[in-house]
Formats: structure tokens, sequence, C-alpha cells
């Protein structure tokens, strides 16, 4: 193996000297780092935003929401919770209050979706929120969404009015209430639209039961079983409740996300096709004007299975070299994106700020693993043709 290794590199040194064939294996190589990092930073966003998806539903909602089917509001959830708690596939219950309510500061107002929330939910935010403890230091105060202080124009530690409708009440509940810190999730139905409030503080502000809730969040062992624990729920409070995936809480970007999925398999096949293209071309070169060289080799007793291998390895090393290029500008990329966020987008039309990227090593060497591979099938032709140059003919005619 080594000897045909020393060979491919001599043909590649050889070859460089010519400047069709430097600017054709330029071209080959190019075109598969090209292919790879496409297909990779392609699968790195569509991953980006489904890791955001599930982090936000554990944030704000779970692996499964249970809404009553009677009425708004449950007015009491200790027996049912109690009853979730008792299946095999739920880790976790714990319940929020949902209220519309009107933000005023300096003159601007702006609505908001208010979450009553007990310090348990508080602290899954405790990576979002600035400043970092206030989901320890403070019982009482507001936490709104970043989207929502800019619109306000409001900081940590200003007071605002809240506006509110009570229940069974005509007139609306005002109330003054500082903010005591600001989130960013980086979606923006999510930061826009969201402000979040000690529950206990909720319930006195709308008047409501003292153990209402709107909505009891189930947290699986597996968030992959969601789905088996929702249709059970459903099965065994069909009457009463409604339960509901993450994924189909977020079904628009869920939904998104996997239309943006289907054109991968036709993108890699086209890029696929023109790297194939011009891994032939290359090979089909060198074996044309190494020809001579070829036939000298075969004269002295190299075998054709060992000629072939030589063809075999200068396209194996031409797949590495892309290979890897793609590997370290895709690692590039995700790097400067996810350090910096350069890329900002329109969160009303891609629900996110910036768009997000996650860093998968493991597609990413199974993406590389597969050009590889096609690397060598498509090979296979231009060694048959390296296995077929007859010597005398070959030294005659040179």
């Amino acid at each position: 193996m080594m000897v045909e290794l020393f060979l491919a590199q001599r043909f590649s040194s050889s070859l460089r000297k010519d400047v069709f064939t430097r600017f054709t294996t330029l071209m080959t190589t190019l075109s598969i780092t090209v292919g790879y990092s496409a297909v990779c930073i392609a699968l790195s966003i569509l991953q980006g935003y489904s890791d955001t998806i599930v982090t936000t539903a554990t944030r704000f909602t779970s692996d499964v929401v249970v809404r009553s089917q009677i009425s708004v509001d449950f007015d009491e959830t200790s027996k049912l919770t109690s009853e979730l708690l008792r299946m095999p596939q739920v880790r976790d219950v714990s319940v929020i209050l949902e209220r519309e309510a009107l933000i005023k500061f300096q003159g601007q107002i702006d609505g908001v979706m208010l979450h009553g929330i007990n310090r348990k939910r508080a602290s899954l935010l405790s990576d979002v929120v600035t400043p970092r403890d206030v989901g320890l230091r403070s019982g009482f105060g507001l936490i709104i969404g970043c989207g929502v202080a800019s619109r306000l124009g409001a900081k940590n530690g200003d007071t605002v009015t809240l506006i509110m409708q009570q229940h069974s009440a005509t007139v609306p509940a005002v109330r003054r209430i500082p903010i005591v810190a600001t989130f960013q999730t980086g979606m923006g139905m999510q930061d826009d639209n969201v402000a979040l409030l000690d529950i206990d503080s909720l319930r006195s502000f709308s008047a409501a039961h003292h153990s209402a809730s709107s909505a009891i969040l189930v947290t699986a062992h597996n968030t992959d079983s969601a789905s088996s624990l929702a249709q059970q729920i459903r099965s065994r409070w069909s009457s009463s409740v409604f339960a509901a995936t993450y994924k189909e809480v977020f079904q628009g970007i869920w939904g998104w996300i996997e239309l943006q999925r289907k054109p991968i398999p036709i993108v890699l096949g086209l890029l696929s096709l023109v790297a194939v293209v011009s891994i032939v071309s290359s090979l089909l070169l060198m074996i044309v004007q190494k020809v001579k060289s070829i036939a000298i080799l075969a004269t002295l007793g190299m075998s054709a299975s060992r000629i072939g291998l030589v063809v075999l390895v200068r396209a194996v090393v031409s797949a590495v070299i892309g290979v890897s290029s793609g590997f370290m500008l895709t690692t590039a990329f995700w790097y400067v994106q996810s350090t910096f966020a350069l890329i900002k987008l329109d969160s009303s039309l891609y629900y996110v700020s910036s768009l997000p990227v996650a860093f998968e090593p493991g597609l990413m060497i199974l993406v590389a693993m597969g050009i590889i591979g096609l690397t060598v099938a498509v090979a296979l032709l231009p060694m048959l043709v390296a296995r077929r140059i007859k010597p005398a003919r070959a030294l005659r005619f040179s």
C-alpha cells in the first residue's frame, strides 16, 4: 500500500506543472469541499432550529401540556397532578397560569401574555435572564422578554403599570409592579410577547381561585416518549382534558423544519453528481497524461490490480482533502455564528432573531464517510481504464 501511495503522490507532484491539470484537480477538491459544507451547514441549521424549540419547550411549556376541555382554567389540580405523577413515564409535573395583560411605561403601551410560574419553573430560565439570580432573590416582580422591554423602552429596576381584566369584574385591575429581570431566548414569539410573574401574585392580581391554573406541564423521563405519553393522557381523561406535545404546541415551526429537511437529499444528490463528474474527469485526465508511466510500471511487473489501486488512492486523497477542508469551513461557520450571531433574521418570519446553528460531529462524520464512499465507487471506472492499458501499445504510441 505504501508503494501505491508513493506513486499517487509522485503522479500528483508531476501533474502540478500542467496548468489545466492543476485547475481540474483544484476544481475537484473545491466541489467536494463546497458540497460537503453545504450539506453539513444545512443540517446544522435545521438541528439548531430543532434544539431551540426543545429548549424553549423546556422553559415555557413542557414535553406534554395538559389543558381543561371544560373551562379556561383548572380550579383544582392536586388530584390530577397526583395521578399524573404515578404514571411510569412521568418525571415531574408543574402548573402555570396564563393571562392577557397590557403593560404601560412612560406613555408606551404594549400587550403581553403573562405566565404565572413558581420558583422551580423560574430556575429553568436561569441561563437566559438578566440578572441571573433573579429567581432566588425575588418573589415578586415582573420578568419581561427583551422584545417587550425594547418596545417599551424599559429596563431592570423600572416600575411599569399592569392592566388586566379580573375574573367576573367589569372594571380592569391596575397595578404598579417593578421589572426585576429581562429574558432573551432567541425565539421572537417568546421574547416579544411573554412576561413572567409569580403564580400566586398573578392569581391574586387577576382575582382567580387560590389554586387556579391554565395548564399542567408534564415532563417525561424521555422526551422522545412525549407522543405516547400524550396519547395515554388523552385516552385516560378524554372527556375532561386535552394533551398536546411540545411539537404540537410549536406545530408551525416544527412543520417548517420538516419541510426544509425534505429537499436535502435532492440537494445532496445534485452536489454529489457535480463531485462525481469532477472526480472522474480528474482521474481520467491523470491516466491519459500518465499512460506512459503506467505502461512502464506494468512492464516492470506491477499487476493491473496495483495499478488500479494507484488511481483509487489518488481519488481517496482528493476526497479526504476536500472533506477536511469542508469540515474546517463548517466548524468555522458554526463557531462564528454561535459566538457572534452575525446572521440576523426577522423573528416574525423565521421565529428566531438570529440564525440558530448546532455542532453535530456525528452527522458531519457520517456525511464525510458517505462522500468518501461515493468517491471510491466512482473511482472504479478510471481504475478499470488504467487496468486495461496495454504496455506495448502505450509505449509504442506515446
